[in-house]
């Protein structure tokens, strides 16, 4: 029988992220925790929005978020206490024009009473995990813009989210150019 308790199945999202994180070769945030995305935190989201609003009571408004995607995902937030509503990676992929109709069919949606699920059709798989990559040239700009040449092809658009992390204590290819 599978395991259905939230608080174990958050902490096992947040191990396998973590080592998915290691795996990049350091720490995705100087603090060492975070980094963690997607709706596999979700039981975690809203484990965190419950217990914010048994110790503060119904007066302040809290903030949930935490892989919110779909109406359903709201409405799972707002029965744990959240009053406004974060969606952060639900977007990637998107363009500009796809954000705004994809906000505009989940209000519609959420004023459905659950007659409409048309923002599902907005939401994109979009490829979230770590990938160590080499880098092979930088070219510095005159005004302190780096450009990173790496060894894979990055297929990335203006929609699209490239999160960079470096050592900067490794020493940087002999081929570093300013340009």
């Amino acid at each position: 029988m599978p395991n259905t308790d939230p608080s174990i199945n958050s902490r096992e999202t947040i191990k396998r992220r973590l080592e998915d994180a290691r795996k990049v070769g350091s720490p995705v945030l100087t603090n060492k925790v975070g980094g963690l995305f997607g709706t596999g935190i979700i039981p975690m989201g809203l484990k965190c929005v419950r217990e914010v609003r048994q110790a503060v009571g119904d007066e302040i408004p809290i903030i949930g978020m935490g892989g919110i995607r779909t109406v359903r995902d709201i409405e799972e937030y707002a029965k744990s206490g959240a009053t406004i509503f974060g969606i952060g990676s639900g977007l990637a992929g998107m363009t500009d024009e796809k954000i705004r109709r994809y906000f505009s069919a989940i209000v519609n949606d959420l004023r459905s009473n659950g007659q409409s699920d048309a923002s599902l059709t907005f939401l994109q798989e979009v490829d979230m995990n770590y990938r160590k990559v080499g880098i092979e040239d930088i070219l510095t700009t005159g005004c302190d813009f780096k450009i990173f040449k790496t060894n894979i092809s990055l297929q990335a658009g203006p929609e699209h989210f490239l999160f960079l992390s470096l050592n900067i204590f490794n020493t940087f290819p002999s081929n570093h150019k300013k340009i």
